[in-house]
């Protein structure tokens, strides 16, 4: 089973429109949690939506790293949960039976990371991603620690390389309908999300995993899974 885990603020509609396409698409193969602020303005409504096999997470605000680190590593520890995945609020499942596939390729090359089609980067950057839980739990960690935004799809591609194991799908598509492709509006979650100072310290962040820790935690990745 995928757990997926798709982060949101201020955007209850955009949230509705994933569970839509998911719904349209899904074989049962996946579930979805949604994490959203206690402070945001629209948490009864993120509240109300009835996700798809997972639960509304209402934590304290930690920009998209930060609530990805706490909730997906405890998703990566329930007995279900093979694989461990993120998609934006902004990201829709176009491609019928993804889920299917997507598990799939995880079990075919494991500890796999596992990428669609996104209809912006192809194969260049996983913008939605789905790594094997074990690699998860070995870490503790989704994302890089102290990532807020960005450069968190280089790291997942890059792991993935690392371990041998990174798998592009072409024929899934999970499209990101984000404002560089003119799809969406650049509202003011965008705008701060996209920000110099956070391009600056997430680029810091992943260019120090690469040339300090970098082999260390795919040593332990492999080591464990050995």
């Amino acid at each position: 089973m995928i757990a997926v885990v798709v982060p949101s603020r201020g955007r209850p509609g955009n949230i509705a429109a994933l569970i839509e396409a998911w719904r349209t698409t899904s074989h049962g193969y996946a579930t979805l949690d949604v994490v959203v602020d206690e402070d945001d303005p629209c948490v009864d409504e993120y509240t109300r939506l009835d996700l798809p096999g997972g639960d509304t997470w209402v934590i304290e605000p930690r920009r998209l790293g930060g609530a990805l680190n706490y909730v997906c590593p405890q998703i990566a520890e329930r007995e279900h949960v093979d694989m461990v995945g993120f998609m934006g609020d902004d990201h829709r499942p176009r491609s019928d039976g993804w889920d299917i596939v997507i598990d799939t390729a995880g079990m075919d090359a494991p500890p796999a990371v596992v990428y669609g089609n996104d209809l912006v980067h192809g194969p260049g950057l996983p913008t939605a991603v789905f790594m094997d839980a074990r690699i998860v739990r070995t870490l503790g960690h989704f994302v890089l620690p102290g990532q807020i935004h960005l450069w968190m799809d280089n790291y997942w591609k890059t792991l993935g390389e690392q371990l041998g194991t990174l798998r592009y799908l072409p024929d899934v598509v999970i499209e990101h309908v984000h404002p560089i492709t003119g799809k969406a509006e650049w509202d003011e979650h965008y705008i701060a999300n996209n920000a110099h100072a956070v391009w600056e310290n997430d680029e810091r962040i992943y260019k120090e995993w690469v040339a300090t820790q970098m082999p260390a935690d795919i040593a332990r990745v492999k080591a464990a899974l050995s």
